[in-house]
């Protein structure tokens, strides 16, 4: 078979080849530049302690600073919680109602955790949920050993608005 008198026809010109590619890999380009904004849901700096003292009393304390590109300044928030063994009450406080935190079960004896935040900011134009967590060794060799203290950094990895 003769191959020299071999010739493309029109659809399958280099020219034509050139253009598909080109436009399919903008198009391609477009739905990605659309999607990363949103993938961004930010982060918390993030710094932890839970106290478990012989006398039953049971302690958590949370510094969080939420950072997020769309926001105008990081939204800080401080949170304790109390456990008191003689009364058998609780008491918690939080600066921000909408944030809460999860330290996973974290003790002396089991010290790697995982700590969850959630939050509702202000994102896009709605109130939207974020939701992080991270594994943590709480470091409880300070002081007497009952207190444990971890500190990084959280990415949001969900939203929902």
């Amino acid at each position: 078979m003769d191959h020299s008198s071999l010739t493309l026809n029109p659809p399958f010109t280099t020219v034509n080849m050139r253009f598909t590619i080109t436009s399919v890999l903008a198009l391609a380009a477009t739905f990605t530049a659309a999607v990363l904004p949103r993938a961004d849901y930010g982060y918390w700096d993030f710094t932890g302690s839970a106290s478990y003292p012989v006398s039953g009393f049971n302690s958590y304390k949370v510094d969080a600073t939420y950072h997020n590109s769309e926001l105008e300044a990081p939204i800080e928030v401080t949170c304790s919680y109390l456990y008191n063994p003689q009364t058998k009450t609780e008491t918690a406080s939080c600066s921000d109602p909408s944030f809460t935190y999860d330290f996973g079960g974290v003790r002396q004896a089991n010290t790697v955790a995982t700590v969850t935040l959630t939050q509702t900011v202000e994102l896009w134009g709605s109130n939207v949920t974020v939701k992080g967590a991270k594994e943590f060794d709480f470091d409880f060799s300070g002081g007497a050993g009952f207190t444990g203290t971890a500190s990084g950094e959280i990415d949001a990895q969900t939203a929902t608005a």
